[in-house]
């Protein structure tokens, strides 16, 4: 499992809640993703176990907004945006923007009352665990 697993998993769980939150009466939250071949694929199987994990930390009420995986080129609006906004949020982070990008992500952070979210302790603590025993089990295969 690679730390962009995590990230997804961890976004997905922190849509949802905010979702949840936000829009009391969403019925599904669906997911683009860019297609990207093997990246896509595992993505795709992360997303199936997202009930499993949402069960494992006692947030099954999350589980009936799981939507869809839906992989998209960058040609789609949605997944452009997404890409705008993770561009800024990464340089954000690093207090490298200026002029009107540093304009832009001060909009973003007005907004972020949106993100109602925290990803709990409990649960990073579990998903560090999996992979772990994904990675050893992954090199016990690989072995002579």
């Amino acid at each position: 499992m690679q730390a962009d697993h995590f990230g997804f998993i961890g976004y997905v769980y922190v849509v949802l809640e905010s979702a949840r939150k936000v829009v009391p009466e969403v019925e599904k939250v669906d997911f683009l993703v860019e297609s990207n071949g093997d990246v896509t694929k595992n993505l795709q199987y992360f997303y199936s176990a997202i009930p499993a994990f949402l069960t494992s930390i006692g947030k099954q009420d999350l589980i009936p907004l799981v939507g869809e995986i839906i992989p998209g080129g960058k040609d789609r609006s949605p997944l452009q945006a997404a890409d705008v906004f993770c561009w800024h949020a990464r340089r954000g982070t690093e207090n490298s923007l200026a002029g009107n990008d540093f304009a832009r992500w001060e909009g973003f952070l007005e907004n972020k009352k949106y993100c109602l979210a925290n990803f709990p302790k409990e649960a990073i603590l579990e998903l560090a665990e999996d992979a772990d025993k994904l990675d050893k089990s992954a090199s016990a295969q690989s072995s002579p």
